[in-house]
């Protein structure tokens, strides 16, 4: 090995090193958390299905998952952990960061085709700094937007590697890379349009290499058809979940951009506009204007859907396209010989992402005191062998509390213990069991004797009508026009246990295939009394000749000669 090899073998390893030396530096106190928000909701159909049925099972992963997203690589990737760390979460934060080290180098591999060391090394660094990937680096459950991406980056070196060298082997590993992909998220099906527009070998050439991404996108469209049902195919959850996206949230998109990505300050917003305009000028100099809005429809159509509650992750793979574009313009620069204005651009841009991953966004690293509160209350569920009664108020959504519960049970083989409740009056424990609520960073506890107290107006007119058909539940509430009401719907008879969504009172959500559907609707008066219906039950195996179950229910006022009766 000469000298000059050396050197250039050198310079590759401190150029790819970085980035990953920097993930750790930022992120390594990830490794002490507890579980968050889906983990023990996916551990539990981790136990409870095993691994693989999650692939090929359609109303297992429908019902156990998610009924508008196509995600089993998730599963897998949990699976492992499961069976190597069981309910110790160090071994799962190990893994992820360790993931998220190889897809910088996978990404490092594929960028230094295109781009010089150094510009590789500044993009990733500006990328692993990024908010998106702070969210992303410290929760367990979106590993798929981690592992996806580097699947996909697998998948366009190879296809590169395969123009370049005219070898089947390349052809394999980039076909096989994308159908990995596209078991980890629907932002990376995408990919296949993508693809033809790199600059390697003759248009003829690239599109013969495609055809094996184009049949597994194809064999995509029909798995993903048969495992959510053809009217998921293109889907989202519902406005119940997500806000729906109209033009008033469109205009304030940039806001709500700004906000997730952590750009906070004038001084940020100078630099990004002045690196927005020269890369304008880069990008229409090298008549790159096409293939970059192609790029950008790609990344951004699958998350249309949810741009009316904007999290940093679902940005994950935008702002890593934003770094090509950011090579790019570095580039362009370096080819001019005008390496300190690449470097000085780099670097400014750098500084924005950096001091926006420390101050801006929902970055998990600065949420001490949530984090200390899901993981109190959730040991409290989970392994507390005396505690009993319910939690009031908790700090997660009530599929993480169910979960743990199930996990104790059925994994730990301990008694029944505290479960979450979220209304009290719905809940209803007994007047000897305890209360239990986490109160300025302690869990207190008390009689629930001295809480239970009169629950709404129990006569008050309330009026539900409610449809079941093809998986979707659809409503209508009356008589208020005024006033805000809540729902509820569970397939498990536990549904009193559950959270209340605002909803209208006209309305639908997709809930999917179950036998019975448990319905409670809560209605709250402008002058703030309130009341509840009982629990509602529609029996889907009821069905009338036209597939439809139909419940109407009503709570007529008590009115005598047209006065109230108190």
């Amino acid at each position: 090995m000469t000298p000059k090899t050396s050197l250039t073998y050198l310079t590759h390893l401190s150029a790819a090193l970085l980035p990953i030396a920097l993930l750790w530096t930022l992120y390594h106190t990830a490794t002490q958390a507890w579980w968050l928000a889906d983990d023990p909701a996916l551990l539990r159909s981790i136990a409870e299905y095993g691994i693989f049925p999650h692939f090929y099972q359609g109303e297992v992963w429908r019902n156990s998952v998610s009924y508008a997203n196509l995600t089993p690589w998730v599963i897998f990737s949990l699976g492992i952990d499961w069976h190597l760390f069981g309910l110790e979460p160090f071994g799962y934060y190990i893994h992820h960061l360790l993931s998220f080290s190889v897809v910088l180098l996978i990404a490092y591999w594929v960028l230094n085709l295109f781009f010089s060391p150094l510009t590789c090394s500044l993009v990733l660094c500006i990328f692993v700094t990024s908010v998106p990937s702070a969210n992303v680096a410290q929760l367990l459950m979106v590993r798929h937007y981690l592992e996806g991406l580097g699947f996909s980056l697998l998948a366009v070196g190879s296809y590169v590697k395969a123009l370049q060298t005219q070898r089947t082997g390349w052809t394999l590993l980039g076909t096989c890379s994308y159908l990995l992909a596209t078991t980890a998220k629907e932002i990376y099906v995408p990919l296949v349009l993508v693809l033809p527009s790199l600059p390697i070998g003759t248009w003829k050439q690239r599109w013969q290499k495609l055809i094996p991404f184009v049949i597994v996108a194809g064999a995509y469209v029909l798995w993903r058809s048969y495992m959510l049902k053809p009217s998921q195919l293109v889907s989202g959850y519902g406005e119940v979940v997500i806000p729906k996206l109209t033009w008033d949230t469109v205009w304030t998109l940039p806001t709500q951009l700004i906000q997730s990505l952590g750009w906070q300050h004038v001084w940020q917003w100078m630099i990004l506009g002045l690196v927005a305009i020269i890369g304008l000028w880069v990008m229409f100099k090298q008549r790159l204007v096409g293939k970059i809005l192609l790029w950008i429809m790609v990344t951004l159509l699958p998350i249309i859907p949810v741009l009316a509650l904007l999290d940093s992750r679902y940005l994950f793979l935008p702002f890593f396209v934003s770094c090509l574009g950011v090579a790019i313009v570095l580039q362009f620069f370096i080819k001019k010989r005008w390496q300190p204005v690449a470097w000085v651009l780099g670097f400014l841009v750098f500084i924005v992402s950096w001091k926006a991953a420390q101050i801006g966004g929902p970055a998990l690293i600065r949420q001490e005191g949530l984090l200390r509160q899901v993981q109190t209350e959730g040991k409290l569920i989970l392994t507390d062998k005396q505690a009993h009664g319910v939690l009031v108020h908790p700090g997660a959504a009530f599929w993480y509390f169910s979960s743990l519960r199930w996990l104790r049970e059925h994994i730990l083989n301990l008694p029944v213990g505290v479960a979450a409740c979220y209304d009290l009056c719905m809940c209803q424990p007994q007047p000897s069991d305890k209360v239990y609520q986490y109160v300025q960073n302690h869990l207190i506890s008390s009689s629930a004797a001295e809480q239970l107290k009169e629950c709404g107006k129990g006569d008050a007119e309330l009026d539900i009508r409610l449809r079941f058909e093809l998986g979707t539940l659809s409503w209508q509430l009356g008589p208020y026009q005024d006033g805000q009401y809540y729902g509820t719907a569970s397939a498990a008879d536990a549904v009193m246990d559950e959270q209340f969504y605002k909803i209208a009172r006209q309305g639908h959500f997709y809930k999917g295939q179950f036998d019975k559907i448990y319905v409670v609707i809560k209605y709250i008066s402008p002058a703030g009394w309130y009341t509840y219906s009982p629990k509602l039950m529609l029996d889907s195996t009821k069905k009338d000749s036209q597939g439809v179950v139909e419940l109407n229910w009503q709570r007529p006022s008590k009115q005598l000669n047209g006065k109230n009766v108190e």
